[in-house]
């Protein structure tokens, strides 16, 4: 079934994210009131604070009063209707005016949403959600998570999918709150496989932002396949891996820290720099198989001594460390390691460390111009 969420807690979350001058239109109706007694829209105003006051009986009588002077003030019309929801028909006849008067209306539309759920209308739901979406600027804060969940269920998403095909103006930070979330990551890649392979394929920032999402998560599989299928790149295993792309992890991660850094190279490789702190400062992921490996990485210069400031690490996802070397030994640096046959070491990390100097005034830079990881022909 779907998520039905109390329109009075709705109705809470709303009142304290924003303020109530964001929800009604007169900003001082009490004032208005004073000047104006007839002023509909400012006692249909105090009516509507009332009702989020739970003063259902101030709230009823100051919509009627509203009500008397503009029959067809939408903000009175609603807050009659919720004030006397549960009292007979006339609740719901005065919500589904309040909706024939006003699309916009976002009292009424978290009504209507929550009025199609209860009845278990999972596309009528779904349909008020778009309207409520496309219509106010405060809605994605209270109906995101609930939709980010709702979508967890096989029968919901299917039947929201034609929705998101329709690429609704909410659907991209639809997606980067689902992505961030964690809370749908299945229904997540389902959505986001299918609407890739449509004529107008999703924005490139939304997609690396899943793919790296899900790998922040340990979903590496599910993000291996989205990040195969978008960037055309079949092989994780080895090769030359000195091209910077667009879709880290699998492609390079450059951190910065506090003078100490990473960047690509544009004709290939990377240049880094560090001082009397370091980190990490640069990291992409492999999928190599179990057995013997090699790295070969290619220095072109480094400023300190061999054997000091910088080294690759070669890890398991899990972080079971499988080998290191110092940058600048040789011109060409070798190390070799044993891929386990393990779950845990499935993905590895390759990883570019700095170490932090002794004293504050020294500083230190390289370049690698070329970094290639292959299997060992078994002995």
């Amino acid at each position: 079934m779907f998520v039905v969420v109390p329109l009075a807690l709705l109705m809470a979350l709303l009142a304290g994210a924003v303020s109530l001058s964001c929800g009604f239109s007169a900003k001082a109706p009490q004032l208005a009131v004073r000047l104006w007694p007839w002023n509909s829209i400012s006692v249909s105003t105090l009516g509507a604070k009332a009702f989020l006051r739970q003063d259902y009986d101030s709230a009823g009588a100051l919509s009627l009063d509203a009500l008397r002077v503009e029959p067809a003030n939408v903000i009175a019309i609603r807050t009659r209707g919720l004030a006397i929801e549960g009292q007979g028909k006339q609740a719901d006849q005065l919500m589904h005016l309040a909706e024939r008067l006003s699309r916009r209306d976002l009292f009424t539309n978290l009504w209507l949403i929550e009025d199609a759920s209860r009845r278990g209308d999972i596309p009528k739901a779904l349909y008020y959600y778009d309207i409520t979406l496309r219509t106010s600027s405060q809605s994605p804060q209270l109906l995101f998570p609930i939709l980010a969940g709702a979508i967890s269920d096989p029968d919901i998403l299917r039947v929201a999918y034609p929705m998101f095909a329709k690429r609704p103006p909410w659907l991209v930070p639809f997606l980067e709150y689902t992505a961030s979330a964690g809370t749908a990551d299945p229904a997540l890649v389902d959505i986001v496989g299918r609407l890739a392979r449509m004529p107008e394929a999703l924005p490139l920032q939304i997609r690396r932002f899943v793919v790296q999402k899900l790998a922040e998560r340990g979903k590496l599989d599910s993000a291996l396949a989205l990040y195969r299928e978008w960037s055309g790149a079949m092989e994780l295993s080895g090769g030359e891996l000195d091209r910077s792309g667009q879709w880290p992890p699998f492609d390079w991660s450059f951190i910065d820290g506090a003078g100490f850094g990473a960047s690509a190279n544009s004709g290939g490789g990377l240049s880094y720099y560090g001082g009397s702190s370091g980190g990490k400062v640069a990291e992409r992921l492999l999928h190599m198989t179990p057995g013997a490996a090699e790295l070969v990485s290619v220095t072109s210069y480094v400023e300190r001594p061999a054997g000091e400031g910088a080294r690759w690490m070669v890890s398991c996802a899990s972080g079971q460390p499988l080998g290191a070397i110092a940058l600048g030994t040789v011109a060409k640096d070798r190390l070799r390691f044993t891929v386990p046959d393990t779950e845990g070491c499935r993905y590895q990390f390759l990883t570019l460390f700095l170490s932090g100097m002794d004293t504050a005034d020294t500083s230190y830079s390289g370049q690698v111009r070329g970094i290639e990881v292959h299997h060992l022909a078994a002995q």
